[in-house]
């Protein structure tokens, strides 16, 4: 099983990953920005169209992965991102992703989609997280 990550970088030491914020940060339909963090697994079906039907396979997977993530990112309001549209939003990922593989004749199977990550940026976690607990708070009949 092959994979790429999208948005971060994984050391493989132990360490923390190293997020990448050209590829993580997306602007969410409300105009929020969102870190996002996704890895791919595939799989090769077809060695002659993995072969010769794409030329540079891993970065044309990585580039279309990108694009697919910041337009179904990009359709939805933060709070779904970051909360209940998880599951949705990683299936719509790899259906668009295998289709988009399917149209160039790649040869590659998407067998997982798994956001790692999707959270405010660092800059404003600390007011995110304020904003939560100022909801949490507020009295129920309000």
């Amino acid at each position: 099983m092959l994979f790429i990550e999208v948005g971060y970088r994984d050391t493989g030491r132990g360490s923390k990953a190293a997020t990448i914020p050209q590829e993580s940060l997306m602007l969410t339909t409300d105009e929020n920005i969102v870190n996002v963090r996704l890895a791919v697994q595939y799989q090769i079906n077809n060695a002659g169209d993995y072969l010769f039907n794409v030329k540079d396979r891993e970065a044309t997977l990585k580039q279309l992965t990108e694009s697919v993530e910041r337009a179904v990112i990009g359709a939805n309001n933060m709070d779904f991102v970051l909360t209940e549209g998880r599951s949705e939003i990683v299936a719509q990922i790899k259906r668009d992703i295998q289709a988009a593989m399917d149209d160039y004749k790649a040869g590659i199977i998407i067998a997982s989609v798994n956001l790692q990550d999707a959270l405010p940026p660092e800059e404003v976690q600390g007011a995110f997280e304020d904003a939560i607990c100022a909801r949490e708070d507020k009295p129920l009949d309000q």
